[in-house]
């Protein structure tokens, strides 16, 4: 193998396509959420991406979480949650503050993830523990919440109010579409009963004409 194609896949190897962002693996249990907070930076402001505040905020709150790699699992929220600022962590609400020590988890209107604690250590000792590591994280992600909440939160409102509004219209429709076939069953149930009583009102009338008798010469 020549110099420079070896050269060249060194230098390859070494390109920083974060700029700088400690965007972790996904096998690191303790900071997959990050790697959503930072896509989501991405795509609702990438100029955000350029500031060292943001960068060194967001690189703070990945150590942060790495130092509970052993007893913490965050994840990536699910498609359906992308853009729900309540269920994917990315909102800060001063209720948060005391969920997020409930056992086992850290609450869903918190940081998608929980502690993972043995179960035979004494639950007051853990408790005591989670509160303060929870504490120890969410003063950490508050630095970089209060540089990205004002592009981030409202993009991921329009966003969600988007998908949602397309989604409901399009079951609203498909109502509409369904209710509107059931009117057409009623009427023609309608137009067939009306049938009906015509023909028996019929019946009742020749029923009430003057019997004709037989006669005889």
């Amino acid at each position: 193998m020549s110099d420079t194609i070896k050269t060249k896949r060194i230098t390859k190897s070494k390109v920083d396509k974060y700029k700088g962002f400690k965007v972790p693996k996904k096998i690191i249990k303790s900071t997959r959420w990050t790697i959503f907070i930072y896509n989501m930076i991405k795509e609702a402001k990438p100029e955000l991406l350029l500031n060292e505040l943001v960068k060194n905020a967001y690189n703070n709150l990945v150590d942060c979480l790495i130092k509970y790699e052993d007893i913490l699992e965050t994840w990536i929220p699910t498609k359906y949650y992308t853009y729900n600022i309540l269920k994917n962590g990315i909102i800060l609400k001063k209720d948060c503050y005391s969920q997020i020590t409930s056992i086992p988890g850290i609450s869903d209107n918190c940081i998608p993830g929980f502690w993972n604690y043995p179960l035979h250590a004494d639950k007051k000792q853990i408790e005591i523990q989670i509160n303060a590591n929870s504490d120890d994280i969410i003063n950490t992600y508050h630095i970089l919440y209060e540089l990205i909440k004002r592009d981030i939160i409202p993009y991921m409102e329009l966003k969600e109010h988007e998908i949602n509004s397309k989604k409901n219209i399009e079951i609203y429709y498909n109502n509409i579409k369904k209710h509107d076939n059931y009117i057409k069953i009623y009427e023609k149930c309608i137009d067939d009963t009306r049938f009906s009583i015509n023909g028996w009102l019929e019946k009742i009338s020749k029923l009430q004409e003057p019997i004709v008798l037989t006669s005889f010469d």
